[in-house]
């Protein structure tokens, strides 16, 4: 019954995450920018939550009972759709002329111990075609972040005082007291923070023999806010949950859109630690940056200051009509996550008991 179950975790979250995340696009077509990137990033972390735990509380606010999507539902059509693949599968094998050859090696008792319709078997086949996808996503990533982690030239430390106390300052504006390393790159052209135990600072050899100090610091602010929010382990999260749901458009999507609002909320909290003359130049050196760097970092252990270049307008438009939020906004923020949270992290009325549950298992069997 292993089998069983985790096939019954994988479809349920897949398909909830998919709702989910049709349902924060819409919200945030509604709501626009109005309570900030910061509260459009948290929505995104309950999508994140329901991917990893798809079995929750039961509520009469849920979202899934406009759909009357209970987890009975998606795992009995998930059965359905695995049952049907499974049948293709095996009148193809069965039909397709073997030489004759081959045809003393065939032995028909391999598959004596299996039937086509039962919930184990069809948990199991669809398991195989799952983790065949999943070694074939994960095998890509890995390969690009080791390809990258081994690319980089990594110089000496920078012993620059300015530098040093740019960072210094940095800190302590992000309340950030563990040690972080600055190391020169000659063959990066974006700054990047990389790494997650040792954070790493890494600025290209151009940009420190610019002695543009200004620039710098800004660059350096950036970098500290991903380390403030924890930006590069979420990174990695998310690219576990993509090589987990593979197969699921949404959230590839989904991926795509979080890793932007992970920028925007970068440059949110920057801002906010900016004083107001100092945050058009903040919009200033982005643009220079995109101006003169066409290359992007897409690998999950690092987090870069360019980020996705498609977002390069959003995130000047956010920067230059940037206002701190007053308290009233806030509280609604607040309220309105709070009620988000019981409606899309909370299951539908009438979820999988286990005797229903029971009862799945046997109708499938029987089919």
């Amino acid at each position: 019954m292993v089998a069983v179950e985790v096939f019954r975790w994988l479809v349920c979250s897949s398909v909830m995450a998919a709702v989910l995340i049709l349902t924060v696009l819409i919200i945030k077509m509604f709501f626009g920018n109005k309570f900030g990137a910061r509260w459009q990033y948290l929505i995104w972390l309950i999508v994140i939550l329901k991917m990893m735990i798809p079995f929750g509380p039961e509520s009469k606010l849920s979202i899934f009972n406009v759909l009357s999507l209970t987890d009975q539902n998606i795992t009995s059509t998930s059965y359905d759709v695995v049952n049907t693949i499974s049948t293709a599968t095996s009148y193809i094998a069965q039909n397709t002329p073997i030489p004759d050859f081959y045809a003393p090696q065939r032995n028909e008792s391999l598959m004596d111990g299996f039937h086509f319709g039962n919930s184990t078997y069809l948990s199991i086949f669809g398991l195989g075609i799952w983790l065949m996808g999943a070694l074939a996503v994960g095998i890509v990533l890995c390969r690009r972040n080791i390809r990258y982690n081994h690319s980089l030239e990594i110089g000496k430390n920078i012993r620059n005082r300015k530098i040093i106390k740019i960072l210094k300052e940095g800190k302590n504006r992000f309340g950030i007291r563990g040690y972080v390393a600055m190391r020169e790159v000659s063959n990066l052209k974006s700054p990047a923070l990389f790494g997650i135990k040792c954070p790493q600072l890494l600025l290209p050899t151009d940009l420190l023999k610019s002695k543009e100090y200004e620039k710098i610091k800004y660059v350096i602010y950036h970098e500290l806010a991903h380390l403030r929010r924890k930006d590069i382990p979420v990174n990695i999260l998310l690219s576990v949950l993509v090589v987990i749901h593979w197969f699921n458009p949404f959230i590839w999507y989904a991926l795509y859109k979080i890793r932007q609002d992970i920028e925007l909320a970068c440059d949110e909290l920057v801002l906010s630690r900016l004083q107001a003359k100092e945050r058009k130049n903040y919009g200033l050196t982005l643009i220079q940056f995109f101006e003169s760097i066409s290359a992007n970092i897409q690998v999950s252990n690092a987090v870069a200051f360019l980020g996705d270049q498609s977002l390069l307008k959003r995130r000047i438009v956010a920067i230059a009509s940037y206002k701190k939020k007053s308290l009233i906004l806030s509280i609604l923020a607040v309220i309105v996550f709070t009620f988000l949270s019981m409606t899309l992290f909370t299951n539908a009325v009438g979820n999988m008991s286990l005797e229903t549950g029971k009862a799945i298992y046997t109708r499938v069997d029987q089919n």
